[in-house]
């Protein structure tokens, strides 16, 4: 009894059985292009989270209006059609490329993303995040960088594997990835976070409050 129920739990691969998670992805911008551009990057980072993503035409012919608006009853009905745990939804606010101007400097490439996860009764998860393409040029895509941004606190899949803090860290600064021989795991996300905090920009003066009379 006892490998039997070990033979069902396991893939013919013999991993885990990955968690399902359903993907909607709804473009708000300009650029009519951008969504189905952003879909296999998203799909992509939440598949190295450990999630096998749905998100085909079988997905598409839903026909969800405004996904991060999911109704309840809307998500738990998807949630039953296509066996999975969650549902997640992007929307595409921004999606600006970089362009001259007759005077001065270039307009920036830009893009910016907002995500809600469902549940089949409630919001589980929100995040928002926008990245605007700095001066210097990026050896990864920007899109791919905003992704990683915004997906770096949504929740791993159960039974997946963290990635080290260092390759965390790069995907989200759009740096190219190492190579290692053996990267190192880390048991959580502490090491990345006083990374983070180290980097980020402010006052570098002692901020007074009060003023001389």
């Amino acid at each position: 009894m006892r490998h039997l129920l070990i033979v069902l739990l396991l893939l013919p691969g013999g991993a885990l059985a990955a968690e399902r998670l359903i993907l909607l992805v709804e473009n708000r911008s300009a650029n009519a292009a951008a969504g189905v551009d952003l879909k296999p990057i998203l799909a992509a980072a939440l598949s190295r989270k450990g999630y096998e993503v749905v998100a085909g035409p079988e997905v598409d012919a839903a026909d969800i209006a405004h996904p991060e608006a999911l109704a309840p009853d809307a998500a738990a009905m998807l949630l039953d059609r296509f066996k999975a745990k969650r549902v997640l939804a992007v929307t595409v606010r921004l999606f600006l490329e970089s362009r001259a101007r007759a005077r001065g400097p270039k307009a920036s490439a830009a893009v910016g993303l907002t995500a809600k996860a469902f549940s089949a009764d409630r919001v589980t998860w929100r995040n928002s995040r926008g990245v605007v393409e700095a001066d210097e040029p990026r050896t990864r895509p920007m899109a791919a960088t905003a992704v990683a941004r915004l997906l770096w606190s949504f929740p791993r899949a159960p039974g997946a594997t963290l990635a080290s803090a260092s390759q965390e860290w790069d995907e989200m600064m759009g740096i190219p990835a190492r190579t290692r021989a053996n990267p190192a795991a880390v048991p959580d996300y502490d090491v990345l976070i006083k990374r983070m905090r180290g980097a980020r920009a402010g006052p570098r003066f002692p901020l007074r409050t009060s003023r001389k009379k």
